[in-house]
């Protein structure tokens, strides 16, 4: 028998804090089209913390913060949110290392590290059909050189 989430952390949160889970219960609704730029960080007192994936996000919500903080206060009807800090998130590492196990990129390691970047060697690993990838691979060294 699972229960979710929410359920569970009802037992262990303060009656006084109850809110918070609220908030991120409803955090989707509450950011809207931005739900996958910014996540909910730390809520402490009446600070919310917010990390967003690029600094411009952080001045662009910076100055819709009062707007934020009125929509969040509106879902409870009373005051919980009275300032609003951003912080940027630190990006996700891609995982270089696994990439000498692919076959493609062993076969091709020289070339490579001379003529495609790095954004262009993931683009190639994502193709499946053999033909079209080497195909690519040549277009992309023709480029490169010409």
């Amino acid at each position: 028998m699972f229960k979710h989430i929410s359920e569970l952390l009802n037992n262990f949160v303060p009656k006084k804090d109850e809110w918070k889970i609220k908030l991120f219960n409803n955090w989707d609704k509450v950011i809207g089209d931005l739900k996958d730029k910014v996540t909910i960080i730390e809520i402490k007192n009446k600070l919310l913390v917010l990390g967003v994936t690029h600094p411009a996000w952080a001045q662009e919500l910076f100055m819709l913060s009062d707007i934020l903080k009125n929509k969040i206060n509106s879902l409870f009807g009373k005051e919980k949110i009275k300032y609003i800090r951003f912080k940027t998130l630190k990006k996700k590492e891609t995982k270089f290392k696994n990439l000498r196990r692919n076959k493609f990129y062993e076969d091709n390691q020289t070339n490579i590290n001379k003529t495609l970047n790095k954004k262009e060697y993931l683009s190639l690993t994502k193709i499946q059909d053999q033909e079209l990838k080497e195909n690519l691979k040549n277009f992309y060294f023709r480029c490169k050189k010409g």
